[in-house]
C-alpha cells in the first residue's frame, strides 16, 4: 500500500498554487489535503470536495493531522 504524504497550505495565492501543483506532479504520494485561506469558500468551489478548506491556519492546524505545511504569501 502506498503511503500518501499529507500536505496542508497556508495562504493560498497564485504563486503557492503554481508550487504545489508541480510539486504535486514531482512526487505523487503527495496530496494537498487541506487550505487555511480566508477565500476559503471561493477556493472550495474551484478545487474542490477532496481538500478541507479554513479561514485561518490556526484552524487548520488544529483540525488536520498533516505530514507538512507549505506557507503562501
Amino acid at each position: 500500500m502506498v503511503s500518501v504524504t499529507k500536505i496542508g497550505v497556508i495562504g493560498y495565492g497564485l504563486r503557492i498554487s503554481t508550487l504545489c501543483k508541480r510539486f504535486c506532479e514531482m512526487f505523487p504520494d503527495v496530496k494537498i489535503t487541506a487550505i487555511a485561506d480566508p477565500r476559503k469558500d471561493e477556493l472550495a468551489e474551484t478545487l474542490g470536495p477532496d481538500i478541507r478548506f479554513y479561514a485561518d491556519a490556526e484552524a487548520m492546524l488544529d483540525g488536520e493531522k498533516l505530514d507538512g505545511v507549505m506557507i503562501g504569501t
